[in-house]
């Protein structure tokens, strides 16, 4: 099980002071969101605070969620701050394959994000192809938003197809994750967590505190 913490519940003006108690905590990857204010009706982190934090923080892997109308045009700047992950919506590109190719091509691993509107049988044409998927269990573009519910058997149903494939893809889920909704979705299937407001930000405990008692909840 690996944890990962995205910066859009980050302190804006305390950034780096948050990244070190995250780095502190043993949390080695950073969700960041890229919102073109189009596909999303919000604007977030943009790639040169990307390229800062990884100057900054080299051992710190970068997952870069886009959440953008035109997706492949990001894949150089992604690859160029060296970034892990890149993932995008499928319905934001009319070539979803192609953009897997061309992730993978420039050094990054490629993952696919579905929406809580969206069938999960929507990402069989390309699911042999990625190598994660980001269940979003909440509507995309806005933190602070309740896990919801639907989304256990959502990842239920990635971890069936993943079997019954003989695929490896990893499960992430974003949005909504506390400690309760965070064990559930371990138990459902899922391999990844990002911790949001719920879980590690906004908190009473200091960041790595929270972050510790989130992982001795999900572990326990």
């Amino acid at each position: 099980m690996r944890l990962s913490a995205t910066l859009a519940c980050a302190s804006q003006i305390n950034m780096i002071e948050d990244i070190r108690e995250l780095e502190k905590a043993g949390i080695d990857l950073l969700h960041i969101d890229i919102m073109d204010g189009n596909y999303v009706p919000n604007l977030s982190l943009n790639f040169r605070l990307c390229q800062e934090i990884k100057e900054t923080f080299p051992n710190m892997a970068l997952d870069i969620h886009m959440m953008v109308t035109n997706p492949l045009q990001y894949i150089k700047q992604a690859a160029d701050i060296q970034a892990e992950w890149f993932t995008f919506h499928m319905h934001a590109t009319h070539f979803p394959c192609r953009m897997i190719d061309a992730i993978k091509q420039s050094g990054m691993k490629a993952g696919v994000a579905i929406n809580p509107s969206e069938p999960i049988s929507n990402l069989l044409p390309i699911i042999a192809k990625v190598d994660m998927v980001l269940l979003m269990a909440i509507e995309p573009g806005f933190s602070g938003q309740q896990f919801m519910d639907a989304s256990y058997e959502r990842i239920s149903q990635l971890n069936k197809i993943r079997q019954e494939k003989q695929l490896d893809f990893i499960i992430n889920v974003d949005g909504g994750i506390d400690p309760v909704s965070g064990k559930k979705s371990i138990e459902s299937g899922a391999d990844l967590l990002v911790m949001g407001m719920f879980a590690c930000f906004n908190q009473v405990d200091s960041i790595w505190e929270a972050c510790m008692k989130f992982h001795q909840h999900i572990n326990g």
